[in-house]
């Protein structure tokens, strides 16, 4: 099962991949860590309206779907399960979690890509980037340690040059969606 762990400059951001495809009910896990703030039995849910708005992050009516389960691992981290009851047809979603324990309530910001095919037939993860996004936070959070953030840029660019005005790669669009993001090997 793959994890993908990753932070942003701006706040901390947990990235993983689906283990489902796009058009299929949302399957996907991640590790969330010790979650030391938190005592007592933890629950966990969407987070309010309030905390989307605060990180500039859009509650949209899919997220209401998303139902969660919480477990600890044989090295005492918590494991988060995500599913939907609906099938999920966008190339990424981007929520606020709520973790509730004991009177005490932490924030986490999950990103999960949701992996469709490409005209190939291969099977490729895919990125929405957000109006806020830079190309070099996307390279980032989405390289491979063996390969450089520059390097994942021009990959980026190189395999999505429709994402971009005048093929500049300081001419980012917003709202695009990467369907090739992963697919460049050095």
């Amino acid at each position: 099962m793959p994890f993908l762990f990753a932070q942003s400059d701006l706040a901390e951001v947990l990235t993983i991949q689906a283990n489902s495809d796009i058009g299929q009910p949302l399957q996907a896990q991640i590790n969330v860590g010790s979650l030391p703030s938190l005592q007592g039995d933890i629950s966990i849910s969407l987070a309010s309206q309030r905390a989307f708005e605060s990180r500039d992050i859009g509650r949209y009516q899919i997220l209401t779907s998303l139902q969660f389960g919480l477990r600890m691992n044989s090295a005492e981290n918590y494991l988060l399960d995500i599913s939907s009851r609906v099938p999920v047809n966008e190339p990424s979603l981007r929520f606020v979690v709520a973790f509730q324990g004991d009177g005490a309530t932490s924030l986490m910001i999950i990103e999960v890509l949701i992996p469709a095919l490409d005209a190939s037939g291969i099977e490729r993860p895919s990125l929405l980037s957000r109006p806020s996004e830079t190309l070099w936070r996307i390279a980032n959070r989405t390289r491979d340690d063996d390969i450089t953030n520059a390097q994942q840029m021009l990959a980026v660019q190189q395999l999505n040059p429709e994402s971009f005005r005048a093929n500049n790669i300081n001419g980012l669009k917003p709202m695009t969606i990467w369907s090739k993001i992963f697919s460049f090997v050095f």
